[in-house]
């Protein structure tokens, strides 16, 4: 969360308290011109603060959990070969990562999977990922 500063404390709180009337009238109806003036600083630090949050939201759900890593390459694991079976798998587990999110991370499983001959598509993996396959079977599993 966010530390305001007693300034920005207080042009958030003028905000809070006068947004449904100035919602209601209009802007140029709160008072005089510093008024108005706090009014949008409110308004301003409020909207930055939560952008600020949604983003880190965002990218906290495009960051994978070191579970999360486990819980594929145990799909993968269970599942090798059937790409809607490991996403049924690990949506068993998680709902923060998009269909394609975890699609991609089974493809890099696939490439990473020295049991499979030929392997083509993504070659780029996490380290994390690689990390879980190794910790369930050391040899099969290796990075490029």
């Amino acid at each position: 969360m966010t530390a305001f500063t007693s300034d920005q404390q207080d042009a958030i709180e003028f905000y809070e308290e006068n947004a449904a009337y100035v919602k209601a009238f209009g802007l140029a109806n709160l008072g005089d011109r510093e008024d108005r003036v706090l009014f949008k600083r409110g308004r301003q630090i409020l909207t930055s603060a939560i952008e600020a949050t949604v983003k880190a939201v965002k990218a906290s759900e495009r960051t994978w959990l070191p579970e999360e890593y486990d819980a594929l390459a145990a799909a993968y694991v269970l599942h090798a070969g059937d790409r809607p079976a490991i996403l049924r798998e690990f949506r068993l587990f998680s709902d923060r990562h998009t269909d394609n999110a975890i699609d991609i991370a089974a493809q890099s499983c696939n490439f990473l999977d020295q049991s499979v001959k030929n392997a083509t598509g993504l070659k780029d993996y996490a380290k994390g990922l690689l990390g879980a396959l190794q910790a369930i079977d050391f040899n099969r599993f290796k990075g490029h």
